[in-house]
């Protein structure tokens, strides 16, 4: 990628810092009770895959530690396939001029999202059924565009990629529900604001962060939703 920079907020990349530091210091996988260590499966992707216009495929897992304390961390990645379609445009569909034809355009978009979070419980009582954390997280997202070309008259093909880095940070916050045993229901909203942006073409659009369900015409803010099935190792 070429070293094309949008940058939002200087005072965001500090905050990045200071939470990889925090991250450095966690502990991750020093906590010997089991209630301390969550895994848990995003279902607002999961909606997406099958309810979605796009042809999607992918997956939202999370990890998280320390829940033994009321500041403690996670990680979340959502990956794979976020959109996948054919346009075609057609030409002299009358027979008027050079003859009916068409152009084929296969787009296809790849990527993930890695989402580590430093979350601070603000329930004092653990024991409660229903709990509330809020934090910061980070969102530093990845996606590879490829779009195919295809000619219908000369048969000429051709291929283009763009790639796109980008890495944001915003706050967050969350309720709990303890469903029963080790199994709870996690409802969570992050905000993002974008601080760095590269592309690999200086001329292309930017790639939108598929995983948010709202985001501003520049693509300077974005919200991810999080509906998350966790499980207490």
């Amino acid at each position: 990628m070429k070293n094309l920079f949008q940058t939002s907020c200087r005072p965001g990349i500090y905050g990045l810092l200071a939470l990889m530091l925090l991250f450095r210091s966690s502990g991750m996988y020093a906590a010997k009770d089991s209630s301390s260590r969550y895994i848990k499966l995003d279902l607002a992707p999961l909606y997406s895959v099958f309810f979605d216009v796009r042809k999607q495929a992918r997956i939202g897992l999370e990890y998280q530690w320390g829940m033994e304390r009321r500041s403690f961390y996670g990680i979340h990645a959502d990956g794979g396939i976020y959109d996948d379609y054919n346009f075609y445009k057609y030409y002299d569909f009358f027979n008027t001029g050079e003859g009916f034809r068409y152009m084929l355009r296969n787009v296809k978009t790849y990527g993930f999202h890695v989402l580590p979070a430093w979350h601070y419980r603000l329930t004092r009582n653990t024991e409660k059924k229903l709990t509330y954390h809020a934090g910061l997280t980070a969102d530093i997202n990845v996606f590879q565009k490829r779009i195919r070309t295809f000619n219908s008259m000369t048969l000429e093909k051709s291929s283009e990629l763009q790639e796109q880095g980008r890495i944001g940070l915003g706050p967050h916050i969350a309720m709990n529900w303890r469903i029963k045993g080790n199994w709870h229901l996690e409802l969570k909203a992050v905000l993002i604001a974008n601080m760095i942006t590269l592309h690999s073409q200086p001329d292309m659009k930017n790639i939108k962060p598929f995983k948010s369900v709202w985001f501003d015409e520049r693509q300077r803010l974005w919200f991810i939703p999080h509906i998350n099935i966790c499980y207490a190792l």
